[in-house]
């Protein structure tokens, strides 16, 4: 965690704070903050049984730098050659998923570079924005999330096929209404051209499978883009509004007034 990389947490997670919903997140003002945070995490998330890279240290490194060490292996999901990603890995992954939660841990951030496959297995690692006593809404954008990375490596209905067997039918059916785009993070939305028609792709896989009807999606946003556009427009219109009186002499139209009151 240089001053950079901590920055930029920062402001991603200020950001999500912000516009999103997901009220159970905090927030990390130091580096020193940051990596005890992704550590405890990490730590919590090993007792649910998940398999996740074991902390070595934490502390700091110098005034700019705090230091995380694990012990991770293996490649990034987004690094392998998608024919050799079997659908029993990939189940594999999606029953890690569900241990989390399970523990009421969300990652907050499940994207093809958080998970990576070795020879012993897959780990499930960079825990930075993950929570703690999570609720349904924080862990159902982890499936949606994962969903998505998925889908850019295996396709949509191989991803959709493989939550249904790693998660159970019933959890995948009550992430239905949070697949939309919002709920995916703009770094995975940038490895595809058209990442709304892959969110709709997704939604129409998992309602085939499960048969369940088309719900209403949830409000993850905090702020609807209409809204900041309606305040924008207001404040315009108040301030043309202040600018065309402020060239009005009050005082001589009230004295206006008054002399045609006593006519």
């Amino acid at each position: 965690y240089g001053r950079d990389a901590t920055d930029s947490q920062l402001f991603a997670r200020t950001w999500r704070y912000l516009w999103y919903r997901d009220t159970e997140s905090s927030l990390a003002l130091t580096r020193m903050q940051s990596v005890e945070h992704e550590a405890l995490v990490t730590m919590m998330a090993a007792r649910t049984g998940a398999p996740v890279p074991q902390v070595l240290a934490a502390g700091l490194g110098g005034d700019d730098v705090a230091i995380l060490a694990v012990d991770r292996s293996g490649l990034h999901l987004s690094e392998m050659d998608p024919s050799s990603l079997t659908d029993d890995a990939v189940v594999d992954v999606w029953r890690s998923v569900a241990q989390l939660h399970a523990g009421g841990i969300s990652h907050g951030g499940l994207t093809a570079t958080a998970i990576s496959i070795g020879d012993q297995g897959h780990q499930i690692g960079d825990f930075g924005s993950g929570t703690l006593g999570a609720g349904d809404s924080l862990q159902a954008l982890d499936i949606v999330e994962l969903l998505f990375a998925l889908s850019l490596i295996i396709g949509a209905q191989r991803a959709v096929e493989t939550a249904r067997a790693g998660l159970g039918e019933a959890a995948l059916a009550t992430v239905l209404p949070y697949v939309q785009l919002p709920a995916v993070q703009s770094s995975s939305r940038r490895h595809v051209d058209k990442p709304k028609t892959l969110v709709a792709e997704i939604r129409s896989e998992i309602e085939s499978i499960t048969g369940g009807a088309t719900e209403e999606p949830v409000q993850i946003r905090r702020v609807q883009v209409r809204n900041l556009v309606m305040t924008g427009l207001s404040l315009f219109a108040v301030y043309f509004l202040i600018s065309q009186m402020s060239g009005i002499d009050f005082a001589a139209v009230w004295a206006v007034e008054i002399g045609r009151a006593h006519v």
